[in-house]
């Protein structure tokens, strides 16, 4: 679980956010609720959940399934700065060519 909270400047108010994950280590997938709550300038309370379930891979499971699909890969990165991966990595971005 996370919770932040951040300013709308189009409305001029704070909304809060948190999360709660639900990991599935055996069928490798995150089921996500996020609940955007805020007071309007009325006084009137407002939540709004965006829930979302997504699969994922980790690094060497993609770089095998790319490698035996004919692409090299030439990179990969932890963030769409081009920084490292590594354990603390907020991405995988893989650079793969299609291998002719």
């Amino acid at each position: 679980m996370y919770l932040d909270k951040f300013y709308d400047k189009e409305n001029g108010i704070y909304i809060t956010r948190r999360a709660e994950d639900e990991y599935n280590l055996v069928n490798q997938t995150l089921k996500e609720d996020r609940f955007y709550e805020w007071t309007d300038k009325q006084g009137d309370f407002h939540r709004q959940i965006w829930s979302f379930e997504l699969a994922y891979l980790f690094r060497y499971e993609a770089e095998l399934l790319l490698e035996k699909h004919g692409f090299k890969i030439e990179n990969v990165f932890g963030n769409f700065d081009k920084s490292p991966y590594n354990y603390y990595s907020g991405e995988q971005i893989f650079v793969a060519r299609k291998i002719s």
